[in-house]
């Protein structure tokens, strides 16, 4: 695929940029929607940072229900970050509270 193929495509972001002691830059999450669906595509919360959900359209695509997609990231259970934040757990209580209220 040829590098220009990049424009067919828009992003989202959920960027979080944070430097450590030797100044590397770490965090974020980002997707791609085709520029084609765009509109039957919204991004309907993006409150964590390691977790972004899409709606696509119904009407748009010809479904019967709305279809939700969740973008996420889930640090290693060992990392110092999940360790020091807890955010494994925070994380799955949030994607089981969003999946109960998407359905």
């Amino acid at each position: 695929m040829p590098p220009q193929r990049i424009f067919y495509f828009i992003m989202d972001t959920n960027v979080l940029l944070t430097a450590d002691s030797q100044n590397r830059v770490w965090g974020g999450l980002a997707t791609f929607k085709k520029r084609e669906i765009l509109q039957g595509v919204k991004l309907i919360d993006k409150t964590m940072s390691d977790m972004m959900w899409f709606k696509l359209d119904k009407n748009y695509f010809g479904f019967e229900k709305n279809l939700f997609i969740c973008s996420m990231y889930i640090p290693p259970s060992n990392s110092s970050y999940t360790m020091r934040t807890n955010c494994d757990k925070q994380i799955f209580e949030k994607l089981e509270q969003d999946i109960t209220n998407f359905l």
